[in-house]
């Protein structure tokens, strides 16, 4: 059960910063322009890019995975902390597929079908 309890946080974690995020931006919705909804189309774009580039089996190397981060300081800084929830969501999906499929940094470790099963 620990593995179940573990995938529960971890979802939680993901999916609630993400609602309120964009709930709060939903509120908010005065100031958003067509120019700001194209940059966080175009940023949900670059980090989505960047988490297929390095989960999904093209570049084998470990220190590959850290790419995203750059990417991610997009969001954070012009969107604040709804926007980087949003901008997590996509990453965290890809590489999940990613390492499932043995793509990725994290895959090829040895793992218990309790933790593959966390991993979907």
């Amino acid at each position: 059960w620990p593995y179940w309890w573990a995938g529960n946080v971890v979802g939680a974690a993901l999916v609630a910063p993400a609602v309120l995020g964009v709930r709060a931006a939903l509120a908010d919705r005065g100031r958003l322009t067509p120019a700001r909804a194209a940059e966080a189309t175009g940023m949900l774009v670059a980090v989505s890019a960047a988490a297929v580039a390095a989960f999904g089996g093209w570049y084998p190397a470990v220190g590959f995975g850290f790419i995203v981060f750059p990417v991610l300081l997009w969001p954070a800084l012009r969107f604040g902390v709804g926007g980087v929830a949003a901008a997590v969501v996509p990453v965290a999906l890809v590489a999940a597929r990613g390492t499932a499929l043995g793509h990725g940094p994290f895959a090829g470790h040895d793992l218990t079908p309790a933790n593959r099963a966390l991993l979907v």
